[in-house]
């Protein structure tokens, strides 16, 4: 039997700071990810992709190539600085935030939950990213190369005031529970795209 583990939060879920847009209440497609290998992976583009939403998240080197699906916070979530995502294995691009792509004007948060006894990709983002790692992120104008800077776990009490909530346009942070102390903290990995 699985066993969900995660919550993103302080107390249950993810902690997000007050000063947010305010958004209408939707998980959009909600369809369960399949965590495989690449078949056929996405390639950056040549050219400068233009903003657009977040779709698919590969990560070659961890062996994730999954969906990443829209959550418009609702505005009493936003109020309570706490969100937790939808129980399911699935990416979800946090929609009050930025886009990824050229013309970005802020950070671009994609957020999951990671699972005990069964596989799901942020169990291995989770514990396999590395700073210096390379992914993909597919959007609806192309795919945007982004390099790994950092992987940190931080206190859920602690992480609405934490500085990954800085806007930085371009810049793709993942949260999810750290499964050490997945009701305490949160491994965050931040990253920046690739210039070519």
């Amino acid at each position: 039997m699985a066993l969900f583990i995660c919550a993103l939060v302080v107390g249950v879920g993810l902690a997000i700071p007050q000063s947010t847009a305010p958004g209408g209440s939707a998980v959009q497609e909600t369809a369960t990810s399949q965590a495989r290998a690449p078949s056929s992976a996405p390639q950056p583009a040549a050219s400068p992709v233009p903003v657009a939403a977040p779709v698919r998240l590969v990560y070659a080197s961890l062996g994730v190539d999954m969906p990443v699906r829209t959550l418009t916070p609702t505005p009493e979530e936003l109020a309570q600085r706490t969100l937790d995502p939808p129980l399911t294995k699935d990416a979800y691009w946090l929609s009050n935030y930025g886009r990824p792509g050229n013309g970005s004007t802020d950070t671009t948060f994609i957020i999951s939950h990671r699972w005990i006894g069964e596989d799901a990709p942020f169990n291995r983002i989770g514990s396999g990213a590395r700073p210096g790692d390379h992914f993909l992120v597919q959007t609806q104008a192309g795919t945007l190369e982004y390099a790994v800077d950092s992987v940190t776990d931080y206190d859920k009490a602690t992480l609405a005031d934490s500085p990954i909530w800085a806007v930085v346009p371009n810049r793709v942070v993942m949260i999810t529970c750290d499964l050490d102390d997945p009701w305490g903290k949160n491994t965050v990995v931040t990253a920046e795209p690739v210039r070519k």
